[in-house]
């Protein structure tokens, strides 16, 4: 049996090699699809204390969606957008998923190129039967993989994650995080108190004279005399 398979590869080295290749690199795609959704899930249920880079994005985005909005309307469209925009290299998971299968078909295609070249060369049916077998062995093997990583189950129990915890947990702590806010510094925000202040003491800088200026009354205990007043006072004292 190895030896008329390896006859078979010696005859169509590049049809069998195209479509071994093809078939390889289309499961292997799809199972790594799914071992990244089955990491983000992991890290999802510790939302808290997770590490991980993009679920940290995700949390920053919704707060401040959250804090400029006053609320986010529809948070499972917005959980739809973050996931979607999952990438890894030049495509994104979505496109990975679907690039598995395309790599699949194309597998099938070139074993159907390899059936078509030995009936034209006058092969005998022997030599067509290991196109079929490997192609009906690589679908079973590509459906056996697709069913056991479940790709777009896991990407279903992501969103269902992420939703859970913006909604039942993130968003109540934001709420209460402004109203501590507003209850130690009022309706202001501290931030908003500073730049306030500093804008008031750039005013007032701005409206302070560069020179000295003489101060044209004098102090004697509470009350303050002017020069006006002081001359009068000494004309009057010298009349007398």
């Amino acid at each position: 049996m190895w030896q008329a398979f390896g006859d078979f590869m010696q005859r169509d080295l590049v049809c069998t090699v195209g479509m071994l290749v093809l078939l390889v690199m289309g499961i292997a795609v799809r199972i790594a699809v799914g071992v990244f959704y089955r990491q983000l899930i992991r890290e999802a249920d510790n939302m808290a204390t997770t590490g991980h880079r993009v679920l940290r994005q995700w949390k920053v985005k919704y707060e401040n969606c959250f804090e400029m909005n006053k609320g986010v309307a529809n948070t499972s469209i917005f959980v739809d957008k973050l996931i979607s925009r999952l990438s890894w290299g030049p495509f994104s998971y979505d496109r990975w998923y679907v690039i598995s299968a395309q790599l699949e078909l194309f597998s099938v295609l070139t074993a159907g190129i390899g059936i078509a070249r030995a009936i034209g060369t006058g092969r005998r049916i022997g030599e067509i039967v290991p196109y079929y077998v490997i192609t009906f062995l690589g679908l079973y093997l590509f459906i056996t993989v697709t069913t056991s990583v479940a790709v777009r189950e896991q990407r279903r129990t992501l969103k269902i994650h992420m939703i859970d915890y913006l909604e039942n947990h993130l968003a109540p702590r934001i709420h209460v995080t402004k109203e501590d806010i507003e209850y130690l510094y009022g309706e202001e925000n501290p931030l908003d108190m500073k730049r306030t202040k500093r804008s008031i003491h750039q005013q007032e800088v701005r409206q302070r004279p560069e020179g000295p200026v003489l101060e044209k009354t004098v102090h004697r205990g509470n009350d303050a005399v002017t020069y006006d007043e002081l001359e009068r006072l000494l004309k009057d004292l010298l009349a007398t």
